[in-house]
């Protein structure tokens, strides 16, 4: 029996798998292990074999995967653009260190940007885009619940990092997965879906860490094209 691991991302996704209730198979089979896929590829992860051929034998598999290569660097070539229209400036409800709702790895170096619903997004780097959520219309405070309801955009850049753009409004994405797209191109409007206490957009910047999202520290451009962190409470024009 060949087991076969089909990446449908337009992104590289770390699998790992387990073998369990195993009867009768070879002792070169393993019971554990991880690939990392290539994107939109089927990769042959391994074969099991029989211990006695003329045996039946059984097994069980489970796995789990995470979008992304875990040898990914954050490694930007210049400082991101903020994600709104130039020359408009945003307000910044939370940012690094502020942890009020950015308690865990994923998203502690996220930033919060104070938008009317229909604010234009736009891309703060170039890349592919590997994910859309647009399906959704509600928002609340259940961090379990309205976490996963959340409309999104996330585009893969080509140091392995991925930027999550989210709280999107529903009827305004404007990319598909394995569409490229260019800094500064218009992706979507701002909205107020999933867990949030009014309208914002939540941007990140991530990468995979051995099966998990953690955030990774982000620089903005600022007038003069030097980097800069943005702080809670503070407002920020965008050149």
């Amino acid at each position: 029996v060949v087991l076969v691991a089909n990446n449908t991302f337009f992104a590289p996704v770390q699998l790992k798998f387990h073998l369990a209730k195993m009867a009768n198979l070879g002792d070169e089979v393993p019971s554990d292990g991880w690939r990392i896929l290539p994107p939109r590829a089927e990769t042959e992860l391994l074969t099991v074999s029989k211990g006695d051929p003329d045996a039946a034998s059984t097994f069980e598999y489970e796995f789990a995967y995470m979008v992304g290569d875990p040898h990914a660097e954050h490694e930007p070539d210049r400082p991101y653009r903020l994600p709104y229209a130039i020359a408009s400036s945003v307000k910044v409800s939370q940012a690094y260190p502020a942890a009020i709702t950015h308690r865990d790895a994923a998203s502690l170096h996220a930033v919060d940007f104070v938008m009317p619903v229909g604010t234009q997004v736009f891309a703060a780097r170039g890349g592919v885009v590997i994910e859309v959520a647009s399906e959704f219309h509600d928002s609340g405070l259940d961090p379990e619940v309205d976490g996963p309801r959340a409309n999104i955009i996330r585009v893969l850049h080509d140091d392995g990092t991925m930027s999550l753009y989210a709280h999107l409004n529903w009827n305004s994405i404007r990319v598909t997965p394995g569409q490229h797209v260019e800094r500064g191109e218009y992706l979507a409007d701002s909205g107020n879906t999933g867990f949030t206490t009014g309208p914002h957009l939540h941007f990140v910047v991530q990468r995979n860490r051995e099966g998990t999202l953690i955030s990774v520290p982000v620089q903005f451009a600022a007038a003069d094209g030097r980097p800069m962190s943005v702080v809670s409470g503070q407002t920020y024009v965008a050149h």
